[in-house]
């Protein structure tokens, strides 16, 4: 009985290993397309941009940076080499690199620091005044807004 059970754990020992395996090969798979991917996409909006004569701005600086683009000729420009470097720094809720018109979160503290227009809903056409924050420096301000009400209000009942 003793033996039974030592063959069927090891057999099923052997089934979860030979799935690991086959999942790993698929995750391995999906990893290596993904990349593939991601550099042909990169390329092409890449190629689109320079088609569109639009030079990739590089975000830089220390945030705070307000709207600057090259149209402003605010924001330093990077070279136009494709395919991207993989060690170029990635920016925007997309974590692409620069390219195209971008904008600098005016939050010091802002994680991302420079957006690309599209990815947060902005038309070049945009026009500001004042600050710009970006989606998640936006909801930060409203929850601590709420929070410091919600404190002032605790502290008026006293």
């Amino acid at each position: 009985a003793c033996t039974a059970a030592l063959a069927l754990a090891d057999e099923k020992v052997a089934l979860a290993q030979a799935a690991y395996d086959l999942i790993d090969a698929h995750i391995t798979r999906l990893d290596r397309d993904l990349r593939t991917f991601d550099q042909a996409l990169l390329e092409r909006e890449a190629a689109e941009a320079a088609a569109a004569g639009i030079k990739p701005s590089t975000p830089g600086g220390t945030g705070g940076g307000g709207m600057q683009t090259e149209k402003e000729g605010g924001a330093p420009r990077a070279n136009e080499a494709v395919p991207v470097d993989p060690n170029e720094p990635r920016y925007c809720v997309c974590q692409r690199v620069s390219f195209g018109p971008m904008i600098a979160c005016d939050n010091e503290n802002c994680d991302m620091e420079w957006f690309h227009y599209s990815c947060v809903g902005l038309s070049t056409e945009a026009k500001f005044k004042g600050n710009w924050y970006c989606p998640a420096c936006t909801a930060e301000r409203r929850r601590l807004k709420k929070l410091e009400a919600k404190e002032a209000a605790a502290a008026a009942k006293k």
